[in-house]
């Protein structure tokens, strides 16, 4: 629901909806990504650009409101132009581009907060790789999951109901034997952005 308390356009669409909730829960430049996947989509698999061709006039009306930029998505040029799209598919194709829409966003978020959980920093290059596998296996989860369990196998410790990782009991060194510290894992950059989901 909006702040204003009026029902939004996608408010009856249940993959939209909750694609919309994961994607304000990301940084900008992620959000960017996944959008430009979903785009690039709704594009190729769904000829979004001609749909513009042929838009009724409710759909006009709800695009021209949209130039005003007063929602949350429409701080975003490529999540903008997502919900654009979404808006003047005809509804089988904007079922299908939704359930797409939630199941990359839905993997982006859950790769973010995994990587809290096992004190790791989420890089974009990787939220680039899967939503790039994404695109081009055209929208398969199963591509996502072999994928994240190659990359991070760590990830499947992670009791999602707990939102915790099982701690491993203490290995005992032999006596006078000592490991030198070190991180547990490397900071090997990315995204500066100010994360959505704390990080801390």
């Amino acid at each position: 629901m909006s702040d204003s308390g009026k029902r939004r356009w996608h408010d009856n669409h249940n993959d939209i909806n909750h694609s919309v909730e994961n994607m304000l829960l990301l940084p900008g430049d992620f959000q960017s990504v996944v959008a430009d996947g979903i785009n690039v989509m709704a594009e190729e698999n769904h000829q979004a650009s001609d749909a513009l061709k042929s838009v009724g006039r409710d759909k006009i009306t709800q695009l021209l409101k949209s130039k005003k930029k007063q929602r949350l998505y429409d701080k975003n040029a490529s999540f903008h132009k997502t919900m654009n799209y979404l808006t003047i598919l005809p509804e089988p194709k904007r079922d299908q581009l939704g359930k797409n829409f939630n199941d990359i966003s839905t993997t982006v978020v859950n790769y973010v907060e995994d990587c809290k959980l096992t004190e790791q920093r989420p890089q974009i290059n990787e939220v680039q790789q899967m939503t790039h596998l994404f695109v081009q296996s055209k929208g398969s989860k199963a591509v996502l999951d072999m994928y994240l369990d190659k990359a991070h196998p760590e990830f499947k410790a992670i009791d999602r109901t707990a939102k915790s990782v099982p701690v491993a009991p203490p290995k005992l060194q032999p006596k006078g034997d000592s490991v030198a510290g070190r991180d547990f894992h490397e900071n090997i950059g990315g995204s500066d952005s100010d994360m959505r989901i704390e990080l801390n």
